[in-house]
Protein backbone atom coordinates (compact mmCIF):
# COMPACT_ATOMS: atom_id res chain seq x y z
CA UNK A 1 0.00 0.00 0.00
CA UNK A 2 3.04 2.26 0.67
CA UNK A 3 4.22 1.67 -2.89
CA UNK A 4 1.24 2.48 -4.36
CA UNK A 5 0.64 5.88 -2.69
CA UNK A 6 3.92 6.80 -3.58
CA UNK A 7 3.71 6.05 -7.38
CA UNK A 8 0.82 8.52 -7.19
CA UNK A 9 2.49 11.97 -5.86
CA UNK A 10 4.72 13.01 -8.84
CA UNK A 11 7.29 14.45 -6.15
CA UNK A 12 7.78 10.67 -5.31
CA UNK A 13 8.07 9.83 -9.47
CA UNK A 14 10.61 12.15 -9.21
CA UNK A 15 12.25 10.67 -6.61
CA UNK A 16 11.63 7.29 -8.06
CA UNK A 17 13.87 8.22 -11.61
CA UNK A 18 16.47 9.90 -9.59
CA UNK A 19 17.19 7.56 -6.94
CA UNK A 20 21.14 6.81 -6.78
CA UNK A 21 21.75 9.30 -9.19
CA UNK A 22 23.18 12.97 -9.02
CA UNK A 23 19.62 15.52 -7.93
CA UNK A 24 21.84 18.46 -8.08
CA UNK A 25 22.22 18.03 -11.96
CA UNK A 26 19.86 20.62 -13.28
CA UNK A 27 16.78 17.66 -14.55
CA UNK A 28 16.18 16.96 -11.49
CA UNK A 29 15.65 20.74 -10.17
CA UNK A 30 13.00 21.38 -13.45
CA UNK A 31 11.02 18.13 -12.58
CA UNK A 32 10.81 19.36 -9.34
CA UNK A 33 9.32 22.96 -10.12
CA UNK A 34 7.83 21.75 -12.75
CA UNK A 35 3.69 21.97 -11.52
CA UNK A 36 4.46 25.39 -9.95
CA UNK A 37 5.53 26.98 -13.14
CA UNK A 38 2.80 25.13 -14.83
CA UNK A 39 0.25 26.63 -12.09
CA UNK A 40 1.88 30.41 -12.45
CA UNK A 41 1.77 30.05 -16.11
CA UNK A 42 -1.83 29.99 -15.95
CA UNK A 43 -2.77 32.28 -13.50
CA UNK A 44 -0.87 34.66 -15.55
CA UNK A 45 -2.70 33.88 -18.63
CA UNK A 46 -6.09 34.62 -17.45
CA UNK A 47 -4.86 37.42 -15.31
CA UNK A 48 -3.57 38.74 -18.90
CA UNK A 49 -6.75 37.75 -21.01
CA UNK A 50 -9.14 39.38 -17.75
CA UNK A 51 -7.66 42.58 -18.25
CA UNK A 52 -7.73 42.70 -21.92
CA UNK A 53 -11.43 42.12 -21.24
CA UNK A 54 -12.02 44.45 -18.53
CA UNK A 55 -10.14 47.21 -19.93
CA UNK A 56 -12.70 48.70 -22.14
CA UNK A 57 -15.25 48.77 -19.76
CA UNK A 58 -13.40 50.33 -17.35
CA UNK A 59 -11.89 53.17 -19.90
CA UNK A 60 -16.04 53.94 -21.05
CA UNK A 61 -16.46 54.79 -17.34
CA UNK A 62 -13.97 57.63 -17.54
CA UNK A 63 -14.58 58.66 -21.24
CA UNK A 64 -16.25 62.20 -21.23
CA UNK A 65 -18.33 61.36 -24.53
CA UNK A 66 -20.83 59.17 -22.32
CA UNK A 67 -22.43 61.92 -20.42
CA UNK A 68 -23.13 64.10 -23.25
CA UNK A 69 -27.09 64.30 -24.39
CA UNK A 70 -27.47 62.79 -27.55
CA UNK A 71 -28.88 65.46 -30.25
CA UNK A 72 -32.30 63.79 -32.16
CA UNK A 73 -33.20 66.39 -35.05
CA UNK A 74 -36.76 67.35 -34.75
CA UNK A 75 -39.33 65.65 -37.57
CA UNK A 76 -40.60 68.36 -39.87
CA UNK A 77 -44.45 69.85 -39.57
CA UNK A 78 -47.38 70.14 -42.11
CA UNK A 79 -47.39 73.81 -41.88
CA UNK A 80 -43.48 74.33 -41.87
CA UNK A 81 -42.17 76.17 -44.79
CA UNK A 82 -39.85 74.59 -46.95
CA UNK A 83 -36.74 76.55 -48.31
CA UNK A 84 -34.95 75.49 -51.47
CA UNK A 85 -31.93 76.45 -52.01
CA UNK A 86 -29.92 76.15 -55.47
CA UNK A 87 -26.62 74.83 -54.94
CA UNK A 88 -24.60 74.85 -58.06
CA UNK A 89 -22.60 71.78 -58.35
CA UNK A 90 -18.73 71.78 -58.64
CA UNK A 91 -17.57 71.74 -62.16
CA UNK A 92 -16.80 68.52 -63.61
CA UNK A 93 -13.73 68.84 -65.77
CA UNK A 94 -12.98 65.61 -67.39
CA UNK A 95 -9.32 64.09 -66.77
CA UNK A 96 -6.88 64.95 -69.47
CA UNK A 97 -5.93 62.45 -71.48
CA UNK A 98 -2.04 61.75 -71.39
CA UNK A 99 -0.29 62.75 -73.98
CA UNK A 100 1.54 60.49 -76.88
CA UNK A 101 5.20 59.45 -75.67
CA UNK A 102 6.86 61.02 -78.68
CA UNK A 103 8.71 58.94 -81.23
CA UNK A 104 12.33 57.91 -80.18
CA UNK A 105 14.84 59.97 -82.32
CA UNK A 106 16.97 57.70 -84.68
CA UNK A 107 20.22 59.37 -85.26
CA UNK A 108 21.09 60.07 -89.00
CA UNK A 109 22.90 56.96 -90.57
CA UNK A 110 26.23 58.70 -91.77
CA UNK A 111 26.56 56.78 -95.60
CA UNK A 112 30.16 55.78 -95.72
CA UNK A 113 32.04 58.26 -98.23
CA UNK A 114 33.67 55.00 -99.86
CA UNK A 115 30.26 53.85 -100.84
CA UNK A 116 29.21 57.15 -102.49
CA UNK A 117 29.51 57.02 -106.44
CA UNK A 118 30.59 59.37 -108.34
CA UNK A 119 28.06 61.43 -110.35
CA UNK A 120 28.92 60.83 -113.88
CA UNK A 121 27.32 63.64 -116.63
CA UNK A 122 24.93 62.05 -119.07
CA UNK A 123 26.70 65.09 -121.64
CA UNK A 124 28.96 63.20 -124.21
CA UNK A 125 32.52 64.87 -123.67
CA UNK A 126 33.85 66.48 -126.22
CA UNK A 127 36.42 64.52 -128.31
CA UNK A 128 40.02 66.85 -128.19
CA UNK A 129 41.70 66.28 -131.73
CA UNK A 130 44.70 67.57 -129.96
CA UNK A 131 47.52 65.26 -130.32
CA UNK A 132 49.42 63.82 -127.46
CA UNK A 133 52.98 63.79 -127.00
CA UNK A 134 53.21 60.08 -127.88
CA UNK A 135 51.40 60.50 -130.96
CA UNK A 136 53.98 62.97 -132.22
CA UNK A 137 57.11 61.20 -131.31
CA UNK A 138 55.99 57.84 -132.16
CA UNK A 139 53.69 59.06 -135.41
CA UNK A 140 55.24 61.99 -137.53
CA UNK A 141 53.14 63.78 -139.29
CA UNK A 142 53.47 62.49 -143.32
CA UNK A 143 55.51 65.30 -145.80
CA UNK A 144 52.57 66.67 -148.26
CA UNK A 145 51.86 64.77 -151.62
CA UNK A 146 53.75 65.97 -154.14
CA UNK A 147 56.08 65.10 -157.31
CA UNK A 148 57.95 61.87 -156.97
CA UNK A 149 61.45 63.12 -155.81
CA UNK A 150 60.56 66.67 -155.64
CA UNK A 151 60.40 68.82 -152.58
CA UNK A 152 57.08 68.98 -150.16
CA UNK A 153 54.61 71.07 -152.15
CA UNK A 154 56.15 71.36 -155.35
CA UNK A 155 54.16 71.39 -158.87
CA UNK A 156 54.87 69.25 -161.58
CA UNK A 157 57.15 70.81 -164.04
CA UNK A 158 58.64 73.04 -161.70
CA UNK A 159 61.73 74.42 -161.19
CA UNK A 160 62.66 72.27 -157.55
CA UNK A 161 63.38 75.17 -155.87
CA UNK A 162 61.14 77.01 -153.65
CA UNK A 163 61.68 80.58 -152.36
CA UNK A 164 62.38 81.18 -148.28
CA UNK A 165 59.69 83.49 -148.36
CA UNK A 166 57.69 80.94 -148.97
CA UNK A 167 58.54 78.70 -145.65
CA UNK A 168 56.38 79.73 -142.65
CA UNK A 169 58.22 81.79 -140.23
CA UNK A 170 57.46 81.58 -136.24
CA UNK A 171 56.27 84.69 -135.10
CA UNK A 172 56.85 85.73 -131.30
CA UNK A 173 53.20 84.51 -129.93
CA UNK A 174 53.19 81.44 -132.22
CA UNK A 175 51.68 78.16 -130.46
CA UNK A 176 53.00 75.34 -132.65
CA UNK A 177 51.07 71.87 -132.80
CA UNK A 178 53.44 70.15 -135.16
CA UNK A 179 56.58 72.11 -135.66
CA UNK A 180 59.48 71.47 -138.04
CA UNK A 181 61.27 69.55 -134.78
CA UNK A 182 59.31 68.23 -132.10
CA UNK A 183 59.70 68.97 -129.04
CA UNK A 184 60.99 66.53 -126.36
CA UNK A 185 62.10 65.69 -123.33
CA UNK A 186 65.55 65.36 -122.32
CA UNK A 187 65.99 61.19 -121.45
CA UNK A 188 62.89 60.43 -123.39
CA UNK A 189 59.29 59.23 -122.23
CA UNK A 190 60.33 56.92 -119.89
CA UNK A 191 61.79 59.52 -118.22
CA UNK A 192 59.66 61.85 -117.85
CA UNK A 193 56.42 59.41 -116.98
CA UNK A 194 59.30 58.06 -114.35
CA UNK A 195 59.35 61.84 -112.90
CA UNK A 196 55.23 61.84 -112.74
CA UNK A 197 55.36 59.27 -110.99
CA UNK A 198 57.41 60.15 -108.67
CA UNK A 199 55.72 63.40 -108.04
CA UNK A 200 52.26 62.80 -108.27
CA UNK A 201 49.99 62.20 -105.68
CA UNK A 202 46.64 59.85 -105.17
CA UNK A 203 44.11 62.87 -103.74
CA UNK A 204 42.51 61.07 -100.62
CA UNK A 205 39.23 62.22 -101.74
CA UNK A 206 39.08 60.08 -105.37
CA UNK A 207 40.65 57.40 -103.04
CA UNK A 208 37.90 57.42 -100.51
CA UNK A 209 35.46 57.54 -103.04
CA UNK A 210 37.14 54.89 -105.37
CA UNK A 211 37.68 57.01 -108.15
CA UNK A 212 39.48 55.88 -111.05
CA UNK A 213 40.32 57.10 -114.65
CA UNK A 214 42.34 60.13 -116.68
CA UNK A 215 43.02 63.54 -117.04
CA UNK A 216 43.84 65.16 -120.11
CA UNK A 217 46.80 67.84 -119.33
CA UNK A 218 47.04 70.56 -121.66
CA UNK A 219 50.64 72.94 -121.96
CA UNK A 220 52.85 74.95 -123.81
CA UNK A 221 56.43 74.27 -123.65
CA UNK A 222 58.55 77.94 -124.09
CA UNK A 223 61.39 78.70 -125.89
CA UNK A 224 63.15 78.36 -123.15
CA UNK A 225 62.13 75.14 -122.48
CA UNK A 226 59.78 75.53 -119.64
CA UNK A 227 56.22 74.10 -119.17
CA UNK A 228 53.23 77.14 -119.00
CA UNK A 229 49.67 77.65 -119.61
CA UNK A 230 49.08 74.51 -117.87
CA UNK A 231 45.18 73.38 -118.29
CA UNK A 232 43.44 70.38 -117.66
CA UNK A 233 41.14 69.93 -121.23
CA UNK A 234 39.21 66.97 -119.79
CA UNK A 235 38.97 66.38 -116.12
CA UNK A 236 38.16 63.49 -113.58
CA UNK A 237 37.43 65.27 -110.12
CA UNK A 238 38.57 68.49 -108.82
CA UNK A 239 41.51 67.16 -106.18
CA UNK A 240 42.71 65.16 -109.18
CA UNK A 241 42.26 67.85 -111.55
CA UNK A 242 44.60 70.19 -109.60
CA UNK A 243 47.27 66.87 -108.83
CA UNK A 244 47.63 66.39 -112.32
CA UNK A 245 47.76 70.20 -113.29
CA UNK A 246 50.60 70.69 -111.02
CA UNK A 247 52.64 67.70 -111.42
CA UNK A 248 52.90 68.94 -115.27
CA UNK A 249 53.56 72.07 -114.58
CA UNK A 250 56.72 70.67 -112.31
CA UNK A 251 58.12 68.79 -115.73
CA UNK A 252 61.74 69.70 -115.79
CA UNK A 253 64.18 69.79 -119.01
CA UNK A 254 62.38 69.72 -121.78
CA UNK A 255 64.25 70.56 -125.37
CA UNK A 256 62.30 73.34 -127.14
CA UNK A 257 60.46 72.64 -130.22
CA UNK A 258 61.67 74.30 -133.50
CA UNK A 259 60.33 76.25 -136.43
CA UNK A 260 63.19 77.45 -139.42
CA UNK A 261 66.00 76.39 -136.97
CA UNK A 262 64.58 78.58 -134.76
CA UNK A 263 63.00 77.91 -130.80
CA UNK A 264 58.95 77.95 -130.98
CA UNK A 265 56.38 77.42 -128.34
CA UNK A 266 54.73 74.19 -129.04
CA UNK A 267 51.24 72.94 -127.46
CA UNK A 268 51.39 69.53 -126.43
CA UNK A 269 48.65 67.18 -124.36
CA UNK A 270 49.47 64.63 -121.85
CA UNK A 271 47.10 61.81 -120.40
CA UNK A 272 47.72 61.27 -116.58
CA UNK A 273 46.08 58.19 -115.67
CA UNK A 274 44.96 57.81 -111.65
CA UNK A 275 44.14 53.81 -110.76
CA UNK A 276 44.53 52.13 -108.00
CA UNK A 277 46.00 49.07 -106.43
CA UNK A 278 43.82 46.04 -106.78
Amino acid sequence: METKGKTNDPNTWDDLVFEDRNVDYGAYKVRKSYNGNLASGFLLSVSFGGLLFVAPIVMSLFDDESGKDIFIPATPKANDTLVFVNVTPPEFKPPQPPAPPKPPVTPPVETPVANIAPVVSTTAPIETTIPTVEDVLQNPPAPPEGVEGGIAGGVEGGHGTVPVDAVPSAGANDIFLVPQVQASYTGGMEAMYSFIRSKIHYPASARRMGLEGTVYVSFVIGRDGKVTKVEVIRGLSPDCDKEAARVIALLPGWNPGRQNDVPVMVRMTLPIKFALDK
